[in-house]
């Protein structure tokens, strides 16, 4: 019993260290406890039912989507071996077509200036050519009883001149009043 004691008493210098480190450490060790106490409180309250729940509905959906998941790679690694397979027996083609892009775009860059021109070479004589175009289908619109084209019809001239080139009052032989825009979407579309 004795060293009991005596072992006691060489570990009391240590226990008193001790002791005053922790009475100093007093309000950071009630801080802590309060701390713990409202941690166990949340994790009580916590909705931990709904949040496994939640989790729960998240990995059923996966596994819903898991197969479309899988077989969409599996598309496109299908696509992508064909892919592979196409372009390994034409590279050279696509290597030829792919020189030739500079030179075709300025050959379409030609023809775009062309039809340019002619686009603002018609557009002038658009009326004119709207109004033909009614007056064809009414010259064109005389039958007799047989179905056969009937119509004759004598185009006058102011003394042996032609007639005036400007439609924008009608043709003297027209039928009809000078025909709009408006007017031959109407005539073209059935409206």
């Amino acid at each position: 019993m004795n060293a009991a004691f005596q072992a006691l008493g060489q570990s009391s210098a240590d226990v008193s260290a001790t002791t005053t480190v922790l009475s100093h450490r007093a309000d950071d060790l009630a801080g802590l406890i309060a701390a713990s106490e409202k941690l166990d409180r949340d994790l009580q309250n916590a909705p931990i039912d709904r949040q496994i729940a939640d989790t729960d509905l998240v990995l059923s959906g996966l596994v819903k989507v898991e197969d479309a998941i899988g077989s969409g790679i599996d598309q496109t690694s299908a696509v992508t071996q064909e892919l592979d397979t196409v372009m390994s027996g034409n590279a050279g083609n696509l290597a030829h077509i792919l020189a030739g892009g500079p030179a075709t775009v300025n050959q379409l860059r030609v023809v775009a200036s062309e039809l340019d021109a002619v686009i603002v070479g018609v557009n002038p004589a658009l009326p004119c050519l709207m109004q033909a175009v009614l007056e064809t289908r009414s010259a064109f619109s005389g039958r007799d009883a047989n179905g056969h084209y009937v119509r004759v019809q004598i185009v006058p001239t102011n003394n042996g001149s032609p007639p005036p080139s400007s439609c924008s009052s009608g043709s003297p032989t027209s039928q009809t009043a000078p025909l709009h825009d408006q007017d031959l979407i109407a005539l073209l579309l059935g409206n």
